[in-house]
């Protein structure tokens, strides 16, 4: 391996053993690209900011640098690293997710490793280690090791979906290979946004979660693998309007206020419960009426 001096360099220092092997994969990815220079590193920042986030470039960034002080060199060292993005997590509509599992490729393997990933929320990485080891059907779940979190994480799954998990290892996949399958997908789904990237579709995934009417944030917490609720609770800035909708709906709001306003808080709480309807409002005075009609399905009685 060409990198074995700086692998140990990095165990010398004392870092862990993902992050050693997460830095080499990044040099080597750098080094694959010809950006292990400054002006090299440079072409490749110009090439990918389209595709990638500041603090996604910011890691390779970060790798780089660790590589110029292995190699002693200061061009490496005094790269400056980009400004932060302040930007909200960026995540995929369910209109768009569902545009982008829908696109199909002769690679079958890859379809399934995107419809698992959005599905469970859980890290690319940890689905690419998969094995069928790691594969419980019978329980109908998933066992992800060697997580971030150090520990070993039970992901549920529907049965049709474990049926579809083939093969040992299943996902033969790098970092840099579902990269290109995730822009690939957006291009054929018509996905236009800059900012969006794998990471991305677990932001996505945690968001729907958050959204469902019974979700749990210490359950979403357990099934994504964040050491501390707060983390999972950042995603909530997607959820603002259900939000909303939650605090109008309570019935200390309703004490006072007008009939109009009651009306208000009325359609809010029907609209918490998933449906998307608009009510017809009638004032009539003092008196207010809510018409709602709710369609039933075809067949349905």
């Amino acid at each position: 391996m060409p990198f074995e001096g700086f692998e140990f360099w990095l165990t010398v220092r004392g870092l862990a053993p993902r992050t050693i092997s997460d830095t080499v994969k990044r040099v080597v990815y750098l080094n694959n690209h010809g950006a292990l220079t400054p002006k090299g590193f440079e072409r490749f920042l110009v090439a990918n900011r389209s595709r990638y986030t500041n603090n996604s470039l910011n890691i390779y960034l970060k790798a780089l640098k660790n590589y110029g002080k292995y190699t002693r060199s200061e061009e490496l060292v005094s790269l400056k690293l980009l400004p932060r993005n302040s930007s909200p997590r960026q995540s995929l509509s369910l209109d768009e997710l569902s545009r982008f599992l829908a696109i199909k490729t002769r690679y079958k393997y890859i379809d399934t490793f995107f419809l698992v990933c959005a599905l469970t929320g859980a890290r690319m990485g940890e689905i690419a280690k998969l094995r069928e080891s790691n594969i419980s059907r019978a329980e109908g779940c998933l066992y992800l090791v060697d997580t971030k979190t150090h520990d070993t994480r039970k992901v549920p799954l529907p049965v049709d979906v474990l049926a579809k998990i083939k093969g040992d290892p299943p996902f033969p996949l790098t970092a840099s290979g579902w990269g290109e399958a995730f822009h690939y997908r957006l291009n054929k789904a018509g996905i236009n946004r800059p900012n969006l990237t794998p990471y991305s579709l677990r932001h996505t995934a945690i968001t729907l979660l958050l959204q469902s009417p019974n979700s749990n944030l210490f359950d979403i917490q357990n099934l994504v693998g964040h050491k501390s609720p707060a983390t999972t609770a950042i995603y909530y800035h997607s959820c603002l309007e259900r939000i909303k909708r939650v605090v109008q709906s309570h019935p200390l709001l309703s004490n006072g206020l007008a009939p109009l306003e009651r009306a208000r808080l009325i359609t809010d709480t029907i609209r918490s419960f998933g449906i998307d309807l608009n009510p017809t409002v009638i004032k009539n005075g003092r008196e207010v009426k809510i018409i709602l009609i709710i369609p039933t399905p075809q067949g349905a009685t």
